[in-house]
């Protein structure tokens, strides 16, 4: 499912990035287009553009201005969590690619601005922040995804809209998504039920701590954001102790965070 996620929106993010470039006519007379990946080799990302190229390609590739048809070419560089993207960025560069998918964090494509930037060619980012796109001044550095606070207006609507829920806790897994909990609960509030309790695991507290909390006062939801092991960690937990309410996290698409969980009880979380 997330496979299929991820081919559906690089390919049109993909064909828009194409066009773009080809009426620019940056890249004419190539008997190759390449278009860049920074993601580990069998990452998301890379899996999800390995699946569009191959589509694009048996489809007869890609046409310029001019009529003339190109194949696309994968150039996948990893990043290793941003601490080889220097490297990986350099690396694309020397390989003249034409379009760029990735990073996929909001600390790599931060850190990485000005090095992405210099790329000077459409870089299709998976990251949500919602910073990202004031932080860019060339104009060249797209989302594949909403951002933060649109995702949290999205999931707050469906659960108090949609499911008619009115009892609502937040939980704060890091320091890293306090945008992203604070867009949830503004939106939640907006809709008239701001959440009955946020809980935030710092140094003074314990994911333990928080699910017997949790246990204590029984919303009828937990929404849960931060790291996705964390994030396994108190689903696991809160099953375990025996709570039965519904459990909403906003990556629950993410490999690091299936994996952890008992998989016929998947579908049963919530994402946005």
């Amino acid at each position: 499912m997330q496979q299929k996620k991820w081919r559906f929106l690089l390919l049109i993010g993909l064909f828009s990035l194409l066009f773009t470039t080809l009426g620019s006519g940056q890249t004419q007379g190539l008997p190759v287009f390449r278009i860049g990946v920074l993601d580990d080799t069998r990452g998301a990302l890379t899996n999800g553009a390995r699946l569009a190229v191959q589509e694009i390609n048996r489809s007869g590739g890609v046409t310029d201005a001019n009529g003339a048809q190109f194949q696309l070419e994968l150039i996948v560089q990893p990043t290793n969590n941003g601490t080889l993207l220097a490297q990986a960025i350099n690396n694309l560069q020397r390989s003249s690619v034409i379009a760029v998918i990735g990073p996929k964090t909001n600390e790599e494509v931060l850190n990485g601005m000005t090095a992405l930037q210099s790329l000077n060619v459409p870089v299709l980012v998976a990251a949500t922040g919602d910073t990202l796109i004031a932080s860019d001044t060339s104009g060249r550095i797209f989302r594949s995804r909403a951002a933060d606070i649109l995702q949290g207006r999205a999931l707050a609507t469906y659960i108090i809209q949609d499911l008619t829920i009115q009892s609502i806790a937040t939980v704060q897994l890091d320091i890293e998504s306090t945008g992203e909990v604070v867009g949830f609960a503004t939106s939640a509030a907006g809709l008239g039920v701001a959440p009955q309790n946020s809980y935030i695991l710092d140094a003074s507290t314990s994911i333990e701590q928080i699910i017997n909390n949790i246990r204590a006062s029984n919303p009828q939801i937990v929404v849960a954001f931060g790291p996705a092991n964390s994030a396994a960690e108190l689903y696991n937990g809160l099953r375990a102790a025996g709570w039965g309410g519904q459990f909403a996290y906003n990556r629950a698409e993410s490999a690091a965070f299936r994996d952890k969980v008992n998989i016929d009880e998947i579908g049963g979380i919530l994402s946005a």
